[in-house]
């Protein structure tokens, strides 16, 4: 069983966005944008350790209620909302949904429980930001993958190797399965608990995390990455990346390009020393 926190926001915008920059931060396993606000899911046994911060801070009004569905039957809610989205030349979809003959690349999902419909700005981010380089080739590690919408798109563009991890195990499996449907089943999946990247493997990492987990991966991603190989994060607001700009040069990483959408933001790093 699942537990869904239905949250119902004035004014829904920017409110969603900022709680749900607040709830990533809680052991929830997927968010869900609704016309009221926000939708946030965990399983049943997690709801005894989410505490909800106080709320009295911000600058819109809150109320929520909590109602317990079945696994089995999220598959069916999610298909009936989702639309496909389309960001530069990638056509994300559905598999229920036929594919865009008129764009470069599709990536077929099924979401399940993880994070990663393409929907979401920072998501969207990473996906203008990863058509604009050249990964063919190219060894890739994707964190935080999620759906695997980045690390399939990696591969539907060239790259050689591409890595893939998740804390969560619904994630894990829902990235495999996504990549087989996507006719690419060379993404290696691995729980982030057990994976060690090699040193200086990398071309191009990708993380679309929460702050403060991009800091923790700072001087992971310093020793994984080649020389001048591409860092592109995201998972913040805008009013982050200064401090974040500032974190990453510490372990070598320069500035390249800051994106933004709707407060959110995108950083693209270079590495240029160890």
């Amino acid at each position: 069983m699942y537990s869904c926190y239905c949250f119902n926001i004035t004014p829904p915008d920017p409110g969603s966005e900022i709680l749900l920059a607040v709830l990533s931060e809680l052991p929830f396993d997927t968010f869900e944008f609704t016309p009221e606000g926000l939708n946030a899911y965990c399983k049943e046994a997690a709801v005894s350790e989410i505490v909800l911060p106080d709320f009295s801070k911000y600058d819109f009004k809150l109320s929520y209620s909590i109602t317990s569905i079945p696994f089995q039957n999220w598959n069916e809610t999610w298909e009936a909302a989702y639309e496909p989205i389309q960001v530069g030349q990638v056509y994300i979809h559905a598999a229920f949904q036929k594919p865009n003959v008129n764009c470069k690349y599709n990536v077929c999902i099924t979401p399940k429980m993880s994070f990663g419909t393409g929907h979401h700005f920072t998501t969207r981010l990473m996906c203008t930001m990863l058509q604009h380089l050249d990964v063919n080739t190219r060894h890739i590690w994707d964190i935080g993958t999620g759906t695997g919408i980045l690390a399939i798109l990696s591969k539907l563009m060239g790259a050689q190797h591409v890595d893939a991890t998740d804390t969560e195990l619904w994630a894990l499996d829902n990235a495999r399965e996504n990549a087989i449907n996507n006719f690419t089943n060379e993404i290696q999946v691995h729980a982030a608990s057990e994976f060690i990247p090699q040193n200086h493997m990398y071309d191009v990492i990708l993380a679309n995390i929460n702050k403060n987990v991009l800091k923790y991966y700072a001087p992971i991603c310093a020793k994984s990455i080649k020389h001048q190989g591409q860092l592109l994060i995201s998972g913040f607001f805008e009013t982050d990346t200064d401090e974040l700009i500032r974190y990453f040069k510490t372990y070598g990483f320069d500035l390249a390009q800051v994106q933004t959408e709707s407060e959110w933001a995108a950083i693209q790093f270079i590495k240029s020393f160890s």
